[in-house]
């Protein structure tokens, strides 16, 4: 045993999951008898379609460290967490994906990284192999290396969602409503320090929708006071910051040009460049605005999501 006295909370959100799910409850278990004398697994269920729901309803049954959380609304994959992360009962807690693309084996080196550097508040892994695509990896690059110079860290993959973290952590991120994808940001933000180490991560073949909309609005949500957002937002604000730099570029060539050669600047090109400057402010500051709606609109939904708490044979019938 390495953690006595501790008890580790792990936290897995799922969905359709069935080909996956057992697996995955077999291995964690496995992995924290061999790391710390006490834990608990949380496997959120977000209304999933298919048996999901059953054969986390039968771990549950016959293990007492299983906890089954089932959301009668499909609620997406960050806020089905952050409910698991509200009934976690750790002084460490382990988030982690069901879909078995990091090897669970792997969550004791993060808890034996975590107990062997007190100074660190956070340990997240960091992934070594990534889905292919030169786009998407050339995009990951640049929000990452934006999202690092906001908040003033040296994070490699600021994207992963396997982490392990202390408790005065969470209970702290859950006061302020942080989601669970703006959890490395709000953790650098207040200045609790986080540490990378290295873990595989291979994809199970099922295409991720995590594509370079999703990394501008990673950094949009930075930019914003780590809030969160939706796509169309994204693209919005992509649109405003196209205007306003475009529009602005071409005022100051304009100006630029009319001193240099001292000729009367053309109106129409004056114009538009003002027009599309103005124009792209206006989507920016709408974009903002909407966002933080969204947000108080996600936290409310958060607080009045349904759950089933502890799941047992009986609470298999369900309707999403």
């Amino acid at each position: 045993m390495v953690l006595e006295g501790k008890m580790v909370s792990v936290v897995s959100p799922v969905y359709n999951e069935e080909a996956r799910v057992g697996e995955f409850i077999k291995r964690t278990s496995a992995t924290l008898e061999n790391v710390c004398s006490s834990y608990e697994i949380i496997l959120v269920d977000d209304c999933s379609t298919d048996g999901t729901l059953g054969i986390i309803s039968e771990a549950a049954r016959k293990d007492g460290k299983i906890l089954g959380i089932h959301l009668v609304r499909n609620s997406g994959q960050h806020l089905a967490t952050l409910v698991g992360l509200k009934h976690a009962r750790g002084q460490i807690i382990v988030t982690v994906d069901s879909d078995l693309q990091v090897n669970p084996e792997d969550i004791a080196v993060l808890i034996n990284t975590l107990d062997r550097y007190p100074e660190y508040s956070i340990i997240s892994g960091q992934r070594t192999s990534r889905t292919p695509g030169m786009l998407r990896n050339v995009g990951s690059n640049i929000v990452s290396m934006l999202l690092n110079v906001i908040c003033s860290t040296k994070l490699k993959d600021m994207g992963s969602t396997f982490k392990a973290m202390r408790k005065p952590v969470l209970d702290f991120a859950l006061q302020n409503e942080i989601l669970a994808q703006n959890m490395p940001l709000f953790v650098a933000y207040t200045g609790f320090k986080i540490h990378e180490v290295p873990i595989y991560y291979h994809p199970v073949g099922k295409r991720s929708s995590y594509g370079f909309s999703s990394l501008i609005l990673i950094l949009s949500l930075a930019i914003i006071n780590f809030s969160s957002g939706a796509r169309l937002l994204s693209i919005l604000l992509m649109s405003g910051l196209f205007l306003a730099i475009t529009g602005t570029s071409l005022l100051t060539g304009l100006i630029i040009h009319g001193m240099v050669f001292k000729v009367p600047l053309r109106t129409n090109l004056l114009l538009a460049s003002v027009i599309g400057m103005l124009t792209g402010w206006q989507f920016i500051g709408i974009t903002l605005l909407g966002f933080k709606l969204e947000t108080v609109i996600r936290n409310l939904k958060l607080k009045n999501t349904p759950v089933i708490v502890k799941i047992t044979s009986e609470d298999l019938n369900h309707d999403c």
